[in-house]
């Protein structure tokens, strides 16, 4: 039996993404390549949950974004850059030029947006909790007041 992982990310599915040297529309396309127990990244794909680990060697698909018109392949995080810049510069199609002046404040600008959505989540997370908690102690006849 062979093992097998994959990963898309969240983004990839509800986002939009256009080519940064053409303007056409990206879609998803996947990659499949397989991770060896002596590779260096194998330890990182070779675990299936938590605790339990594959045995053997790993199937591993990942997706990138894939221009139909021009053959650009481009990795996620690549072109979440990408689409900071396109959306700064108001145009789709980005010359070399443009992607170097703006690569570095593109980055940081991703990583405080990515820093607010965890927090976000977080929050959220701990109101779904402590609601839950609420109404099993309400169910459990625990008379609970603010």
């Amino acid at each position: 039996m062979a093992n097998r992982s994959s990963t898309v990310p969240l983004g990839m599915l509800f986002y939009k993404f256009h080519c940064h040297k053409c303007g056409e529309k990206l879609v998803r396309s996947p990659r499949t390549r397989t991770v060896k127990p002596g590779d260096p990244d194998y330890a990182e794909h070779s675990r299936l949950g938590a605790h339990s680990h594959f045995i053997g060697d790993v199937e591993l698909t990942e997706y990138c974004f894939k221009c139909l018109s021009c053959d650009t392949f481009a990795e996620y995080e690549e072109q979440c850059v990408l689409s900071i810049i396109q959306k700064k510069l108001g145009r789709a199609v980005l010359s070399a030029d443009d992607i170097k002046e703006n690569r570095e404040t593109a980055q940081k600008t991703l990583q405080k947006r990515r820093s607010v959505y965890h927090c976000c989540l977080r929050l959220l997370t701990l109101v779904a909790l402590l609601l839950a908690l609420y109404f099993v102690l309400k169910a459990n006849g625990f008379e609970i007041h603010f």
